[in-house]
């Protein structure tokens, strides 16, 4: 695909899941797009360190392994409807060896059962209410 083939205003791809591959995001972000896409919940993702770097050797990148059960780490951004919110934080996606921003949806609607839709965006300053929103617009979720 070549960038003059879309028209100028157009920044953002929301893509299927499938296509949330290491060539594909490169390529799409080489053409000064960036990818909305869904990821799946065991995806290999890290937290960034933000914590005190040791005096000596190599600055440490990378915190803990993220869990998808426990969103402690994360914002709290809105509640989209009743038993919908979205959380969101930046981390590093090992397949993909980028930073991104997680938009992580999780429904509480039905009694004694959490579910959860993870999505991204490769533009890390991206709200997350519009990623939600953008991914929705093509794809149906919840």
């Amino acid at each position: 695909m070549q960038t003059r083939e879309l028209p100028p205003q157009v920044q953002y791809l929301a893509v299927d899941g499938a296509d949330a591959n290491h060539p594909f995001v490169n390529g799409a972000v080489d053409l000064n797009l960036h990818v909305i896409s869904k990821l799946r919940r065991d995806a290999n993702l890290r937290f960034v360190f933000e914590g005190v770097q040791k005096p000596r050797g190599s600055r440490r990148k990378y915190d803990s392994k993220v869990d998808l059960a426990d969103l402690r780490r994360f914002r709290w951004m809105a509640c989209v409807q009743p038993g919908l919110e979205l959380f969101t934080q930046v981390v590093w996606h090992c397949s993909l060896k980028r930073y991104i921003r997680l938009v992580v949806l999780r429904d509480t609607r039905k009694p004694g059962k959490v579910g959860l839709v993870v999505l991204f965006s490769t533009d890390l300053t991206q709200d997350a209410e519009e990623i939600y929103h953008f991914y929705k617009l093509r794809f149906p979720i919840c």
